[in-house]
């Protein structure tokens, strides 16, 4: 697993595009060996062939005077439900301005659900559309030759290319660029909220406080700017969600709250970060957790212990893996080869006898252990799976809702759409496996 380097957004090393803000991974940011790897744009260069039609037999038929009219309407539907085939979307979604980013010739432009663009292709980099509550446009980040600006679905720039760098919007409205060797942060607007200053800087985390470097030392800041504390430890890692940073301190581990008092005392061998207010740690080789006072909640007892996702955690023992549940109770033996995290929706991807299956965590198989690899479940309710060389997708009840089929594919994105490659066939498909924006149609002589 691995996070996406524009938005930190998790993502799966077998995927190449982030579903959270659209970034295309380059080859040196995935996993050595991905399962995906052709590019869209080398399927749209390929060009297609043209089909030939067999010619219809003439048929006797005696014209009326309502004749010719007839001939003409069904000409018109008989033209209108081809062309609708080969796109592979119904009538209604032929206008349907989806705004998917799409790259022909080196820009990126936007499409809509049957590929025709709406914003024509002029950027070195696009990601999808934001819908934010401090902005009344959604809006996109766009890259013009090396600078970083911001656009609304007419195309037009809220925000000029001028910077270096930027990340997407965090939840107060600021984002993080980068002028030259300095970062600050801007609203919506392009208007500097915090003034380029730092040397280093991230993002606004979940608490409302932003980590930078300011004249060589660490600073958390406010969104008004104000130095908030200056932490005397050594500091691993941002802040969590739970108000709580790891530090270290003589190669032993604690935390620090928000005003920078060590809550925690870094008398611990190992530890994690919090989540869901636990934190794993580690004693002479085996795990356990923590909660947000340092009390043990779960006695150091496994060789392996993942974080916590939606009220339960992945166990090992043995190199074999099940759940434990926050009272530390096991709730899914530990039976299992690999074992991902708990989703969302309470779904597990499991490993056994060398294949994914998916479970729920009353231990009942929602879908076969038929799979050599099962992604995470997309806005959509559909998750890509992978067989014998082909890749299909599974809904939420495990049901095979779109065939294994596809020599090449991605998950869906946050718009409903994927891309996928057949023998014949590259383009985007919706959820229920309708081929909509064709990039090479490879049709019979």
């Amino acid at each position: 697993m691995k996070n996406c380097p524009q938005c930190n957004a998790p993502a799966e090393d077998f995927i190449r595009i982030c579903l959270k803000c659209g970034y295309r991974y380059k080859e040196s940011e995935r996993s050595e060996n991905p399962v995906i790897s052709v590019s869209v744009e080398d399927s749209a260069a390929a060009k297609s062939k043209a089909r030939k039609l067999k010619p219809k037999q003439k048929r006797n038929l005696r014209p009326t005077k309502y004749f010719y009219t007839a001939v003409a309407v069904i000409l018109i539907v008989v033209i209108t439900v081809a062309v609708l085939s080969i796109r592979g979307c119904s009538s209604e979604e032929v206008a349907e301005k989806i705004y998917l980013p799409m790259e022909q010739d080196g820009k990126y432009g936007y499409v809509d659900s049957v590929g025709e663009f709406i914003i024509q292709p002029m950027f070195s980099e696009a990601s999808f559309f934001y819908a934010e509550e401090f902005s009344e446009k959604e809006f996109a980040i766009v890259r013009v030759n090396n600078d970083y600006g911001v656009i609304d679905k007419e195309g037009n720039f809220l925000i000029q290319p001028q910077f270096d760098e930027m990340q997407p919007f965090a939840s107060n409205g600021l984002a993080l660029v980068k002028i030259g060797s300095k970062y600050g942060y801007v609203d919506i607007n392009g208007t500097y909220i915090i003034n380029p200053q730092f040397q280093q800087a991230k993002s606004f985390n979940e608490v409302g406080l932003a980590m930078v470097t300011l004249d060589g030392k660490l600073t958390f800041i406010n969104e008004n700017g104000n130095i908030v504390l200056q932490p005397a430890q050594e500091i691993l890692n941002d802040y969590t969600a739970d108000g709580l940073a790891r530090i270290i301190k003589d190669k032993h581990y604690g935390f620090i709250d928000l005003k920078g008092l060590e809550v925690i005392s870094a008398e611990l061998a190992y530890a994690d970060n919090f989540s869901e207010g636990m934190a794993r740690v580690s004693e002479q080789g085996k795990s356990g957790y923590i909660d947000k006072s340092g009390k043990y909640v779960i006695e150091p007892q496994y060789s392996y212990a993942g974080a916590y996702s939606n009220g339960y955690a992945v166990v090992g023992n043995n190199d074999l893996y099940g759940y434990i549940d926050k009272e530390g109770k096991t709730v899914i033996s530990l039976i299992y080869q690999d074992a991902k995290p708990v989703d969302e929706n309470g779904l597990a991807a499991c490993k056994l006898t060398n294949k994914w299956g998916l479970i729920n965590m009353k231990g009942k198989k929602i879908c076969d252990f038929a799979y050599s690899e099962i992604g995470s479940f997309a806005d959509c309710g559909l998750a890509l799976v992978k067989k014998d060389g082909l890749f299909g997708y599974v809904n939420l009840k495990g049901d095979e809702t779109i065939d294994v089929q596809f020599t090449l594919a991605e998950p869906f994105n946050v718009l409903g759409y994927a891309y996928v490659e057949a023998e014949d066939w590259h383009g985007y498909i919706n959820a229920e496996g309708e081929k909509c924006i064709t990039l090479y149609h490879a049709q019979n002589e």
